[in-house]
C-alpha cells in the first residue's frame, strides 16, 4: 500500500467516528473501483484515493467549529448540509500543510464539490462526488438505483477510451445531481444553487 494512503487511512480516524470513516474507506474502495473501469493515469488514480479518504473530514465538527473555521479562513457557506464540503479543504491545509501532496489543487478541488458538485469539474471531481452517492454502504432507494445503472454503464467501457470514460462521468453526475434536486424539492428543502448548475453543465457536457 501507498505511504501516504497507509498514512491517511490511519490518521483521519482522529477526525471521524467509526461510522464515518467506515464510509471513507468505502468511498475510497469505490473510487478504485471507477478508477480501473475508467482507466484512470496513475496521478489521477492518487489524487482520486487521497481525496476519497480527506473528503468527510470535517463531517463530525461541530456546527460552532465549522462556522468558526469559515471565519477564519474566509469561506462563505450556504448551509449546514453542505457545510462540511466548504470547510474541509481549509481543514486540510491546516492541518496537512506540511504534506504538500495532500494539499494540492486537485485534491482540494475534489473535497470542495464531492456533495453540491461545482463549476469546471475534472474527472476525479466527478468521480469522488459519484463514488459518495453509490458506494455500497447506501442504501436509499435511490442510491441504489445510482450504483446498478452507473456501475452496468462503466463495465460497458473499453479500456483506455478517454471519451467514453468522461461522458459517462457526466452521465453520473447528472443523475445523481437531478436523484438530489428532486428530493429536496419533494421535501421543501433548500437546493443548493452550485448542484443545478453542475446538473445544467453536466447536460450540456453529454451533448459535446
Amino acid at each position: 500500500m501507498d505511504d501516504v494512503i497507509a498514512f491517511l487511512k490511519e490518521d483521519i480516524k482522529k477526525y471521524e467516528s467509526a461510522e464515518r470513516y467506515a464510509h471513507s474507506l468505502m468511498v475510497y474502495d469505490e473510487c478504485m473501483w471507477y478508477a480501473e473501469k475508467l482507466s484512470l493515469s496513475d496521478g489521477e488514480r492518487r489524487t482520486l484515493g487521497i481525496s476519497a479518504l480527506l473528503h468527510d473530514i470535517t463531517k463530525d465538527m461541530s456546527d460552532n467549529d465549522a462556522r468558526a473555521l469559515c471565519r477564519e479562513c474566509g469561506v462563505e457557506y450556504t448551509t449546514l448540509p453542505t457545510l462540511h464540503q466548504d470547510t474541509a479543504a481549509p481543514f486540510i491545509k491546516k492541518v496537512y500543510g506540511n504534506i504538500p501532496e495532500l494539499c494540492a489543487p486537485d485534491v482540494l478541488s475534489a473535497v470542495s464539490k464531492h456533495t453540491t458538485g461545482g463549476d469546471g469539474m475534472t474527472l476525479c471531481d466527478m468521480l469522488l462526488y459519484t463514488a459518495d452517492f453509490t458506494e455500497p454502504s447506501r442504501k436509499y432507494e435511490n442510491c441504489v438505483k445510482a450504483r446498478e445503472y452507473i456501475h452496468s454503464e462503466c463495465e460497458k467501457i473499453k479500456k483506455n477510451d478517454r471519451l467514453t470514460s468522461e461522458k459517462t462521468a457526466a452521465r453520473a453526475v447528472a443523475l445523481i445531481s437531478k436523484m438530489t434536486i428532486d428530493y429536496l424539492s419533494a421535501k421543501g428543502r433548500h437546493i443548493d444553487p452550485r448542484t443545478s448548475r453542475t446538473l445544467s453543465q453536466m447536460e450540456e457536457l453529454q451533448k459535446e
